[in-house]
């Protein structure tokens, strides 16, 4: 996982904190990756939408992804690809309406008044006008919450159980110099090297002395199919996700903000504007 950088403002309720922290944290490379799989062009790599996205719900409740796309300076098209792909992460909340287009309604009375057309008429036309669906979208703080618990546990599990249970490579190496030989055997080499003369591993190659290696006991970094090398990564991953299980040690407990569906969300909005 990435380190969790770029604190949020300590005026940001904890949750919105959480979410721009994740994001940069785990989803943004991940999105990345996933669009690099499908693609297999480095060029459509742009691991910085995501984050972008979120930092901008973050500052809103529900909007509409049009008017997303137009606030963070992105195409439509690009907002709408990594909005499906943090609804499937269980980011984001989506809600799917129809509508009349507003712009068009507007054009349309300006168009029949320019030319002295009747208001009937005008109110006729406007009717006439086919509503095309619109698509809506909020952060969901609660998912986020179990989202990122989720994938956390997850990888801290997986770690914990292959450094303390999980199968062992031994690897063994030549010692003559790499210009020499250096050449690499794994634990199934190990019979047909053993020298019953000498009852020592022999190089197949240049015949020096072959050594087990890979848990760092040459003093090189251990091998990355050795135990030690997992206790290793569980210890980097531990150290990078710390801010992460900070801010999810904060939010515990706490009510996170709750939009609710977009028709209630609209009903309150109408609501609020009548009183």
């Amino acid at each position: 996982c990435a380190e969790a950088a770029a604190v949020p403002s300590s005026s940001m309720s904890e949750h919105k904190k959480l979410a721009r922290l994740a994001i940069r944290a785990f989803y943004r490379h991940s999105s990345a990756m996933e669009r690099l799989a499908r693609t297999g062009n480095a060029k459509y790599d742009n691991s910085k939408i995501a984050e972008v996205l979120v930092d901008a719900l973050s500052r809103r409740t529900w909007v509409k992804e049009d008017d997303l796309a137009a606030a963070v300076l992105l195409s439509a098209k690009q907002v709408r690809k990594a909005l499906l792909y943090l609804e499937e992460q269980r980011f984001v909340t989506r809600a799917h309406v129809k509508e009349k287009d507003k712009d068009r309604e507007d054009r349309t009375r300006a168009r029949g008044e320019e030319n002295g057309v009747d208001e009937h008429v005008i109110q006729e036309r406007i009717r006439n006008i086919d509503k095309t669906i619109v698509t809506y979208v909020c952060l969901n703080y609660s998912r986020v919450v179990d989202a990122v618990n989720l994938r956390v546990g997850t990888a801290r599990k997986n770690l914990k159980h292959r450094a303390e249970k999980g199968p062992v490579s031994v690897l063994f190496k030549c010692v003559a110099d790499l210009e020499i030989c250096g050449k690499r055997y794994s634990s199934l080499d190990a019979s047909r090297l053993l020298d019953m003369t000498t009852m020592q591993f022999k190089c197949s190659v240049c015949a020096a002395e072959v050594v087990q290696c890979g848990g760092g006991e040459d003093g090189g970094v251990p091998e990355p199919r050795t135990r030690e090398a997992v206790r290793a990564a569980l210890a980097k991953f531990e150290q990078q996700v710390l801010p992460i299980q900070k801010q999810l040690d904060r939010v515990k407990g706490t009510v996170p903000p709750q939009y609710g569906t977009l028709n209630e969300y609209t009903r309150a909005r109408k609501k609020s504007r009548r009183q």
